[in-house]
């Protein structure tokens, strides 16, 4: 058993590579540190050490059975740089003519009011398309010429089935609106979903993990994420006009696929968004970064909660959106019916909600065992 964690996350100063280090603030740790040569980082709280090999093993060698190491914000920014580099690799040279489409292709996305994430990635992916089929006009490329890319450009490039998704769906998108073709898009088969199933906390996590969060602002934030089961970025979009405390709910205005939607929200949420409100004064997001009219962002979210858990002495990994999962979860377990759980969470489809059902400690533990009946008296 660790007796405590160590975070490495990825930091640049000057042009630099470091480490950031955040580990408790105990005298075997920050006397560990200062043995492979971290010094203290301007904010009095973490730690920075270059980023070479040579410290990371440095690191691993001298907490050795003492404290876990969490590389996942480390390797998650290697394999972003891996999709990078991939993504630049096919130069995305246009003719007139192809950029031409996509400039006409923009002009749809933004008629058709796509958010601001699937015009970029949409975009993006119909320049790589045009690209590689850069001396055919597309009129003449087939379902053939197409299964010949996804297979070349995708599938031998190791995207991942979720990338191959939604590049198809950009193909798809990009011939429907742009060509009265021969072409049928529809054929294009779409690789099968992975299903996996959410991971959630349990009410004793999460109610540990807000109960160790003594800033104001950042309990709030905690409490909103569970207590009303808001996505990262739609807490992210919330302003101080949304909430109504009078009719006892929040106005999420936007959120996925486009939605608006109300959320309740209990007394005891209230009360924590005032005492946070009466400390911080947002001017117009609710939650604001450094400069008073921005909003926090997704990056400081996920490291509170991880702060929180580290605290709390939960050693999963955890992530924003567990919180999300978890009141979905929590709410089936308290007998809330599907469909109304379905709305709250904004859902188009029931099927979305469903998926809660297999992990809902009520529902398997209602399951029979066969081998409990075969000792039933």
């Amino acid at each position: 058993m660790w007796q405590y964690k160590v975070i490495l996350t990825p930091y640049i100063n000057d042009n630099i590579h470091y480490f950031l280090i955040q580990a408790p603030d105990f005298d075997d740790a920050v006397a560990r540190l200062t043995q492979v040569g971290a010094t203290l980082h301007s904010d009095g709280t973490n730690y920075i050490l270059l980023n070479t090999s040579k410290s990371l093993n440095n690191l691993f060698e001298v907490f050795r059975g003492v404290a876990w190491i969490d590389m996942e914000a480390i390797k998650k920014q290697k394999i972003d740089r891996q999709l990078t580099h991939e993504r630049k690799s096919i130069a995305l040279i246009l003719t007139q003519k192809n950029q031409k489409y996509v400039t006409e292709f923009q002009t749809h996305l933004n008629a058709v009011r796509y958010s601001e994430s699937t015009k970029q990635t949409y975009l993006h992916m119909v320049k790589v398309f045009l690209s590689y089929h850069n001396d055919t006009d597309p009129m003449e490329i087939d379902n053939d010429s197409i299964q010949k890319f996804l297979s070349e450009h995708i599938v031998n490039r190791g995207y991942s089935r979720s990338y191959q998704r939604q590049m198809i769906s950009a193909i798809k998108c990009f011939y429907r609106d742009r060509f009265n073709s021969t072409l049928d898009v529809e054929l294009i088969p779409i690789p099968r979903r992975e299903y996996k199933l959410p991971k959630v906390l349990s009410t004793n996590e999460v109610k540990s993990i807000i109960d160790v969060t003594v800033n104001p602002k950042h309990k709030a934030i905690l409490t909103l994420l569970y207590g009303c089961g808001l996505r990262v970025g739609e807490v992210l979009r919330l302003q101080v006009s949304n909430i109504n405390s009078d009719r006892k709910v929040i106005e999420v205005f936007g959120a996925k696929g486009n939605k608006d939607r109300l959320v309740p929200i209990s007394d005891k949420i209230i009360e924590v968004l005032r005492t946070y409100y009466k400390g911080y004064r947002p001017t117009a997001y609710l939650f604001e970064g450094q400069k008073h009219g921005h909003p926090y962002s997704a990056k400081s979210i996920n490291q509170i909660l991880k702060n929180s858990a580290s605290k709390a002495g939960i050693k999963k990994n955890v992530y924003a959106h567990m919180l999300h999962h978890s009141y979905a979860t929590h709410l089936l377990e308290a007998g809330v019916d599907l469909r109304y759980i379905q709305v709250l969470l904004g859902h188009k489809s029931s099927k979305t909600t469903e998926i809660y059902t297999y992990v809902s400690k009520k529902q398997i533990n209602q399951i029979v065992n066969p081998y409990d009946l075969l000792y039933e008296e």
